[in-house]
């Protein structure tokens, strides 16, 4: 497991040379990987998903084809197994927690940070992205988010936007003293603000009357949320 994943993992990286903006969806790509719980306290389990795209810029959660350790010397503190659809990572017991911790130089209240490989496919190509996961302490995801465009939460249907105006995207659920990081992303348009809480959206006339907007919020455990939402112009 751990050799399929480096081989693509240094195929993907050789041929990796993106001019878009961080904030474009403008091909197929691996937005972010999800541990269920960021960080594990000993004999703690989490699953595994991930946040992509389509080449039109369309998002969707899959579960990622394959999760292995980056580090096979890290086996003796955390379990990779696939299982329920999808894959769990499980912490090791706080004795084997310990030692690693002790082998790496830290001290007792310093996170152990295991790196995880996953194999993500997108319209039957393999993309690949890591992970990390905290062992020692079990830590949770930010909320959930909710897109508000222009004020109004997004719902299943397309958002209204209009061209040559900044439309204003804003998030509900999150607070400052959440202490996030943020991304907004999207399939049409232009992103001014993309890695704030507040964003903004400018259409010019030539752009997708339709498309996406993403938007992740991180927290520094290394727990991970998201949102998106179908924007529609007249």
């Amino acid at each position: 497991m751990r050799t399929a994943i480096l081989v693509v993992l240094a195929a993907a990286l050789a041929g990796c040379n993106d001019l878009s903006q961080r904030w474009e969806l403008d091909h197929a790509r691996v937005l972010a990987v999800r541990l269920s719980a960021p960080g594990l306290a000993p004999g703690g389990v989490a699953t595994v998903d991930a946040l992509v795209v389509d080449d039109a810029g369309a998002p969707t959660v899959v579960a990622p084809r394959l999760v292995g350790l980056a580090d096979s010397a890290d086996a003796a503190v955390v379990t990779v197994a696939p299982g329920g659809g999808g894959w769990t990572v499980t912490a090791g017991d706080a004795a084997a927690i310990a030692a690693a911790r002790a082998a790496a130089g830290l001290t007792d209240d310093q996170p152990l940070a295991i790196t995880l490989g996953t194999i993500v496919t997108i319209a039957g190509v393999d993309h690949v992205a890591t992970k990390q996961v905290r062992l020692g302490e079990a830590l949770v995801n930010p909320p959930t988010p909710v897109i508000h465009v222009d004020g109004v939460a997004a719902t299943d249907t397309p958002a209204p936007v209009a061209f040559d105006r900044d439309v204003a995207l804003t998030l509900g659920g999150v607070t400052p003293a959440d202490e996030l990081a943020f991304d907004w992303l999207t399939s049409t348009g232009a992103l001014t603000h993309s890695e704030t809480a507040a964003a903004t959206l400018t259409l010019a006339p030539d752009d997708a009357r339709t498309g996406h907007v993403v938007a992740i919020v991180r927290s520094d455990g290394g727990g991970a949320a998201w949102a998106t939402a179908a924007i529609a112009a007249p």
